[in-house]
């Protein structure tokens, strides 16, 4: 899966606000409804890649600030 722009931002707001937008209803929700519809052994894995590959899209989307170290850490080691 290609994202249509980069983590750069370099359009302006509301384009890259209408390609994300593009990009979630094109790409993400049809391979999402694709792996659920056709189980399979690979499916968990293949789930991760896809949400690994619109971890960068979704967070800029929802506008979620990155996470400090500690928090980073308090997270990775379940506290």
């Amino acid at each position: 899966m290609r994202l249509p722009f980069g983590e750069s931002g370099s359009a302006p707001a509301a384009r890259r606000h209408a390609m994300e937008v593009d990009y979630f209803r094109e790409e993400l929700l049809p391979a999402l409804k694709e792996l659920l519809l056709n189980r399979a052994d690979s499916t968990e894995y293949t789930l991760y890649q896809v949400l690994e590959e619109a971890k960068a899209p979704l967070t800029t989307f929802l506008d979620l600030a990155p996470r400090d170290s500690k928090e980073k850490q308090d997270i990775e080691s379940g506290e």
